[in-house]
């Protein structure tokens, strides 16, 4: 005959929400933030794109003019990943040049540059794996502490 310690289990998943659940979600969310921006930095360097060690630096955690924002909100928590590289949307989205005069006067020919929308590839794929790598974080944190 097999006794189950129903108070014991349910003291442990107490105890588990209030100690642990807290740190396993905050370490879910910062992996999952430098997963995004490696797969980033992963189709930067595929792409082959212009100035890419400035844009790659600028798609890692603490580089240059990288955003990591953290936010914990009593019903949300937020990480907002990316770069402040001012050229970064353009090279992204695109952009037209109009037909126009510089400073010296000088005519400057209108023009389309197609936007190469590396963040939305980026975005793309990284969703389509984001449900497992979330659950193989879980499973590992919970895993040391049940």
């Amino acid at each position: 005959m097999t006794i189950i310690d129903f108070d014991g289990f349910a003291k442990k998943l107490t105890k588990l929400q209030r100690d642990h659940l807290p740190r396993i979600i905050q370490e879910v969310i910062l992996s999952l933030g430098d997963e995004m921006l490696n797969e980033i930095v992963s189709e930067i360097q595929s792409q082959d794109l212009i100035r890419t060690e400035m844009m790659q630096e600028s798609f890692q955690k603490g580089g240059y003019k990288n955003i990591w924002r953290w936010d914990v909100d009593r019903n949300a928590i937020t990480l907002e990943v990316g770069s402040e590289l001012f050229y970064t949307t353009f090279v992204n989205d695109g952009y037209k040049i109009k037909k126009t005069k510089d400073r010296r006067g000088r005519r400057i020919k209108p023009r389309t540059f197609m936007g190469r929308k590396f963040v939305d590839v980026s975005l793309n794929r990284f969703e389509g794996g984001m449900n497992a790598l979330i659950m193989q974080k879980l499973e590992k944190e919970l895993s040391g502490v049940l």
